[in-house]
């Protein structure tokens, strides 16, 4: 992992208030990071839509399986069977003051990620 790459990101987590803050967003359990940061340090282990609903972007197909739960989701109430994406940019910028992209916003939750889980005793629990 490239140094400035983890500075940058740093800053970020700084900026959106900590390492406390970000924890609950983490999409598997400390222990469960250990394993996968063990596996790969990147953490291109565990599945991308799990980081993207973590980082407040969130697509629901109606009718097809949705991969991070596996529960297959009825059209709307409208019969609309297209997907409905939603996102939580302007929480995200209200909270770092920038407007962070889903890749930034992926990004900086992967590098709290790696801090929360090189912690020898973990915050907040």
């Amino acid at each position: 992992m490239k140094q400035e790459h983890r500075q940058k990101y740093d800053a970020l987590i700084r900026r959106c208030g900590g390492l406390e803050l970000l924890k609950p967003l983490m999409p598997v359990s400390i222990d469960c990071l250990r394993t996968k940061i063990a596996e790969d340090e990147h953490l291109n282990n565990i599945p991308l839509p799990a980081w993207d609903k973590a980082a407040g972007y969130i697509k629901i197909i109606p009718g097809y399986k949705c991969s991070c739960c596996g529960q297959t989701k009825p059209p709307r109430r409208n019969g609309s069977t297209g997907p409905l994406e939603l996102s939580f940019e302007g929480y995200w910028k209200q909270v770092s003051g920038l407007h962070l992209s889903l890749a930034e916003r992926v990004c900086m939750l992967k590098e709290a990620a790696r801090q929360i889980a090189e912690q020898k005793e973990v915050i907040g629990g």
